[in-house]
């Protein structure tokens, strides 16, 4: 699932932003979240064809859209 981490600039400082307790979620949400929904969507998709179970995680937000879109086998 993207961002990875070689893709976050070390010169952004993002440690520090995500850690910012007034505004870190916000960036979370915006920076490293947000422009990445469609390929993680797909990214997904993909990876649960066939699949009896996915775990994820707070921050995976498609995962719910993609247990709904293709339900598990019985």
């Amino acid at each position: 699932m993207r961002p990875d981490l070689d893709e976050i600039s070390p010169d952004d400082d993002w440690a520090k932003k995500v850690n910012d307790s007034r505004r870190g979620a916000e960036f979370i949400a915006r920076e490293l979240i947000g422009p990445y929904i469609d390929e993680n969507y797909k990214t997904l998709m993909s990876a649960t064809e066939n699949c009896d179970l996915i775990i994820s995680h707070v921050l995976t937000f498609v995962t719910p859209i993609v247990a709904e879109k293709d339900p598990f086998p019985g």
